[in-house]
């Protein structure tokens, strides 16, 4: 069986090569094909490729339905509002990661300034939505609980896994999400 996602990450189940070259030209380079291709109909096909992106991270378990509910931000705030989110959840995340990081460092761990860190990136993620960091940040918080620096070593590694496969999809997210702004009328 085929995989869905091509090497540009870019979902293609039934699309032929023709378009798939085409989604993945950059904005710009879009209108000159506008006769063979509306935008209208670009835009449809971008969101039914961020739609199910996001269901399968659903599928997948990295998400829940708090997701989509961030995700719909963006009829009330903006279009470009989800992508502001998700840009400041990670910059936010790295940098707690990397606190959480050089605590574990230390000689002497503070586990209480570990357990502060440690609930905001657990809050961020559970009101975000994303549910396999949420539990990873449940298991550090319990391995600092028991103050065991190898169970927080574990726990810690296993949040940054969960991150760094985030952080590939908040990318085709957030590159979908643009590519649609630019195909709507005036935003060219």
């Amino acid at each position: 069986m085929p995989k869905p996602f091509g090497a540009s990450g870019i979902f293609n189940p039934i699309f032929p090569k023709s378009i798939t070259v085409f989604l993945s030209l950059k904005p710009k380079s879009v209108l000159g094909f506008l006769p063979f291709f509306s935008l209208m109909a670009l835009r449809e096909v971008l969101r039914q490729q961020l739609s199910e992106l996001i269901s399968s991270m659903e599928q997948e378990g990295f998400v829940d339905f708090h997701f989509n509910i961030a995700h719909t931000v963006k009829k009330v705030d903006g279009p470009l509002a989800f992508i502001e989110l998700v840009t400041t959840f990670r910059s936010d995340s790295q940098s707690t990661l990397r606190t959480l990081t050089q605590a574990l460092d230390q000689p002497i761990i503070n586990f209480n300034e570990m357990e502060q860190h440690c609930l905001k990136i657990k809050g961020s993620t559970s009101c975000l939505g994303i549910y396999r960091m949420a539990l990873a940040s449940g298991d550090l918080r319990q391995a600092i609980c028991n103050s065991s620096k190898e169970e927080c070593f574990l726990a810690l590694n296993r949040m940054k896994h969960e991150f760094l496969i985030l952080q590939e999809k908040f990318d085709l997210i957030c590159q979908l999400e643009r590519r649609i702004y630019s195909a709507e009328p005036g935003e060219a």
